[in-house]
């Protein structure tokens, strides 16, 4: 039964190798968007955002691959199809359990450096959002309460306009 197991655990494998290059892609987008948030390169940040949504969708198509031949690989080992693959891998030979095991191990440093870039971003973008908000109210506020600087307010019909002699 060792031989069988060992060959299922072959297109988990490939799958997750796929899945881990997605999502170091994603990772190095995800820094590149942190860039173009910095400069307030608005072009730039769109072209990010939609190559990363791309990235994203490819992600989702092998994640629902791997747990298809995950589940699989679970049935093959005599394990529930519904455990992880921590789980399965205790009960898969050593060859295939390491090579998992360090995939595991690498797409969980990712996730986590990837968490930690979306967390700067999202303060970055709350931070934008503030600013332009601030801009705008300013600007409002410009447009519909104009000053009244050097004018006479209480002659309405011939302000007058007082000028420094320092000319």
């Amino acid at each position: 039964m060792p031989a069988p197991q060992v060959a299922n655990a072959v297109p988990v494998q490939r799958l997750l190798q796929q899945e881990l290059a997605v999502m170091e892609q994603i990772l190095t987008l995800t820094d590149a968007i942190t860039d173009a948030l910095t400069k307030q390169d608005i072009a730039r940040l769109q072209e990010l955002v939609a190559e990363k949504h791309r990235c994203i969708m490819n992600g989702t198509r092998i994640d629902q691959e791997r747990v298809v031949a995950a589940k699989s690989l679970a049935w093959a080992a005599g394990v529930s199809p519904t455990s992880t693959l921590w789980q399965v891998c205790q009960v898969l030979p050593k060859a295939g359990r390491n090579t998992l095991l360090q995939l595991r191990s690498r797409m969980l440093n990712v996730h986590y450096r990837l968490q930690q870039a979306e967390d700067r971003n999202k303060v970055l973008l709350a931070n934008a959002i503030h600013l332009t908000r601030f801009h705008i109210d300013l600007l409002t506020n410009a447009a519909l309460h104009p000053a009244a600087y050097g004018t006479n307010l209480t002659r309405v019909a011939n302000p007058a306009f007082y000028v420094d002699n320092k000319v």
